[in-house]
């Protein structure tokens, strides 16, 4: 009998073990309604923008929640895409600090959509790590020095993100309150759908990766 028990308490484990790898959070999150996810999102994003949209699941998650995954407290909003549960769509979370409301965690910094530019970036096979994207980058930041001592639409997100992100143009990685290194090709590919509405803001060079999702 005891043997059985030991078989089963092993299965039981290795059960656990696999629903904790596909959904780490899943007993500590609440859903973001349809709603609060339309509120905060771009209204002028195209249709193949929430198509990925679709595609995940979206939650709240209290900042003391503990978890398999590190959240630093500089982290608002992250995503899981889980690489070894393959049939698993990733989860987007926003992390609400103690006393705040739903809406609050929503307000406190427009992140979903750099966490859905990540998903997207996944669903494209990691196009931010491809030569030609970083190649497009290095000439986006050359024709901003052409073009400083002239307005264009696109200068403030060459300007702004682009010539200072971590990881890029010689900028050194950030590292989080917990000494997690931040930043590179894959972290300002996401930021620019934090901070674009149409493709008129983005660098000439950058838009082919973005025509399919910004006005």
């Amino acid at each position: 009998m005891k043997k059985y028990k030991s078989v089963f308490r092993i299965l039981y484990w290795i059960l656990m073990a696999c629903l904790l790898i596909v959904e780490p959070f899943q007993y500590r999150r609440e859903a973001l309604t349809k709603a609060q996810l339309e509120s905060v999102l771009p209204k002028d994003y195209l249709p193949a923008f929430y198509e990925q949209v679709e595609e995940l699941d979206f939650y709240f998650l209290k900042r003391e929640t503990p978890s398999i995954l590190k959240i630093s407290l500089d982290t608002i909003c992250l995503i899981n895409i889980n690489k070894v549960a393959f049939w698993h769509t990733p989860d987007v979370y926003v992390i609400k600090e103690e006393g705040w409301s739903e809406q609050k965690a929503l307000d406190s910094k427009p992140c979903l959509a750099h966490e859905i530019g990540h998903a997207i970036d996944s669903s494209n096979d990691w196009v931010s790590e491809t030569e030609e994207f970083q190649k497009a980058v290095d000439l986006s930041l050359e024709m901003l020095e052409d073009d400083r001592t002239e307005f264009c639409s696109w200068c403030y997100i060459a300007e702004q993100i682009l010539a200072t992100s971590p990881g890029i143009n010689g900028n050194p990685l950030l590292k989080d309150s917990s000494g997690n290194e931040w930043g590179g090709y894959s972290e300002l590919y996401a930021n620019i759908f934090a901070y674009s509405l149409s493709l008129d803001e983005i660098p000439p060079p950058l838009r082919i990766y973005y025509q399919d999702y910004l006005p």
